[in-house]
């Protein structure tokens, strides 16, 4: 918003699946186009975005797959906002999980009482640190790591777990 009040020249736009980056006026160097197989404009609703992308993986979460939802680029392109949207307008992440529990409301409605265990992990990679974003802040030893470090979790050996990534 601050960009497009002080009328900044686009270098970056969006046509079908590709993205084009220019060097704007002036700028050095031929333009840049990248193909990918979902390309969203700045103004995609949260709600569009997870239809289209996160809630077919929360299908194959529900299948027994592990599954990952990742945000990655430059600090300021709209991540944080991406994955965590507003108390007004909820982004993928509890979207995500409000999905979950909906089906397995919805799967333990038609087998009886059934049993589910989920195991959720919500981690940042910031400057080559690993943190734990579900870690409790009381304990700082346990939060952040090296991203050097293998996560590995021991599945209960009594119940499949589910994990959502």
């Amino acid at each position: 918003a601050t960009e497009q009040k002080r009328k900044v020249a686009k270098v970056v736009q969006s046509s079908g699946n590709r993205v084009i980056v220019t060097h704007g006026p002036g700028g050095r160097g031929p333009d840049r186009t990248y193909n990918y197989d979902r390309v969203f404009s700045p103004y995609a609703a949260q709600e569009h975005v997870f239809e289209s992308l996160v809630s077919p993986v929360v299908d194959e979460v529900l299948r027994g797959f592990n599954c990952t939802v990742f945000a990655y680029g430059p600090t300021g392109t709209g991540k944080t906002h991406t994955m965590e949207g507003t108390s007004e307008d909820a982004g993928l992440a509890p979207r995500c999980a409000k999905a979950l529990f909906a089906r397995l409301e919805k799967q333990k409605t038609k087998a009886g009482e059934a049993d589910f265990q989920i195991k959720a992990s919500c981690l940042e990679i910031y400057n080559e640190e690993l943190s734990d974003l579900f870690a409790i802040d009381d304990e700082p030893s346990q939060r952040t790591t090296s991203a050097a470090m293998a996560l590995h979790t021991k599945p209960n050996p009594q119940k499949r777990p589910l994990r959502l990534v």
